[in-house]
């Protein structure tokens, strides 16, 4: 399974991008704001992963979202929530749940781009890509591309 993330907006706090699965558009996406790696550096929490192409694993539980009582909607997940594998600068990027940038923590929000530097419906769209993401039958990588 191929996910494509094209960034479609980037500004001063966060980038809002449009995902697709195997090339049909699935939602929108918020990360933090990406940046030109040639010349600037990264801020923890405030910069999206660099661009480029990422193994997607579903089998590593996150001690964040797997905490008893909290994050219900991880919870049928056992949070083990989509991670990307060996992303340059980072460590634990997750797809996740999530409205606005403070919520992204350098990771991937998924949602609809209803609001202006926000995405709704996060837990709905959270639930049908893991409904896909599970039913995936090859392995699954994500393309993440800057704006054109």
């Amino acid at each position: 399974m191929i996910l494509e993330l094209q960034r479609i907006a980037v500004r001063n706090t966060y980038s809002i991008g449009r995902l697709s699965i195997d090339g049909h558009f699935f939602c929108h996406t918020l990360e933090p704001r990406a940046i030109d790696w040639t010349r600037e550096t990264k801020t923890p929490g405030r910069t999206a992963i660099p661009e480029g192409r990422y193994a997607v694993r579903l089998d590593v539980v996150s001690p964040r979202y797997s905490r008893p009582g909290r994050y219900a909607w991880a919870k049928p997940y056992g949070g083990r929530l989509p991670r990307l594998v060996d992303v340059p600068h980072f460590e634990g990027v997750l797809i996740h749940v999530g409205n606005a940038p403070a919520d992204t923590r350098g990771c991937i929000l998924v949602g609809r781009n209803t609001v202006v530097g926000r995405v709704t419906e996060s837990i709905a769209t959270f639930h049908a890509l893991m409904r896909r993401l599970h039913a995936a039958k090859t392995p699954i990588v994500i393309d993440i591309r800057k704006k054109v």
